[in-house]
């Protein structure tokens, strides 16, 4: 990172912050997310592994409220993270044309997003806590902001990838719902615990949130956050090399060669 994708992201937040609608959503959609999400959850009891062979015993409530931050964020971020991307491809090309490499411009657009996100996942996790006490509160918070950072890369990647912004949202719509709600989460059943899918996007923040929800102090919180910190920058490392359009230059090259 270098003081002009710093100067840059400055000019992309202050450009952000001027739309109105993307900042009161950014706060709004997570929390009536969140909100319905524990008013229409029935308080039945039930229980559930991780990966750790931990057993809780919870009620169902409370286990789509402790998760229920993490989905909130994972769509909000997923969604504005794609959004601001696909819309800033215009600009993007006109600031190449003015020396800015497409690495510089993806960091700027993506740190100038992220402080927002950031706030944003704060408030989600206030309130997430407000609804249910949990064991470890500082373990929830950190399970929201790597779902915020995950989710951000994911977007950024499907924005930088493929633009169009209702095919795309969807995409990220579809992805975050069914991660977050079906596969990494213990309401999934059947699903819940697959061996593949400690490999979806969601599964160790689940698993943390979880874990600094109904037992305490994770032990393993080192492990969690590291492997989706992981998960982020191989998203967001996959997301520069579509900026640099690397596919297209190999295969101009293996064409050049042949």
């Amino acid at each position: 990172m270098n003081i002009k994708s710093i100067t840059l992201a400055q000019a992309f937040l202050k450009n952000m912050i001027r739309q109105k609608t993307i900042i009161f959503s950014c706060f709004v959609l997570p929390i009536v997310t969140l909100w319905s999400t524990w008013w229409v959850t029935a308080d039945m009891p039930m229980t559930f592994d991780l990966a750790n062979n931990k057993t809780i015993s919870a009620s169902m409530i409370n286990v789509h409220v402790i998760t229920g931050g993490l989905t909130a964020m994972a769509i909000t971020a997923g969604l504005f993270s794609f959004i601001i991307t696909a819309e800033n491809q215009k600009i993007s090309n006109r600031l190449k044309l003015t020396g800015y490499s497409p690495s510089t411009i993806n960091i700027s657009i993506f740190l100038s997003l992220f402080v927002v996100l950031v706030i944003s996942s704060l408030v989600t996790s206030i309130l997430t806590i407000n609804l249910y006490q949990p064991k470890d509160t500082a373990g929830v918070f950190i399970a929201v902001f790597l779902i915020t950072v995950v989710y951000a890369a994911f977007g950024n990647l499907i924005g930088s990838f493929y633009p169009k912004i209702m095919e795309g949202s969807l995409i990220v719509l579809l992805v975050s719902f069914i991660d977050l709600m079906i596969i990494s989460n213990p309401m999934g059943e059947s699903l819940y615990l697959q061996s593949w899918t400690y490999y979806v996007p969601g599964f160790w923040p689940t698993q943390l949130v979880l874990e600094a929800g109904f037992i305490g102090k994770s032990a393993d919180i080192i492990s969690y956050a590291a492997l989706a910190l992981i998960y982020a920058i191989i998203l967001f490392a996959s997301s520069q090399l579509v900026k640099f359009d690397i596919w297209s230059k190999l295969k101009a090259l293996r064409g050049v060669r042949t």
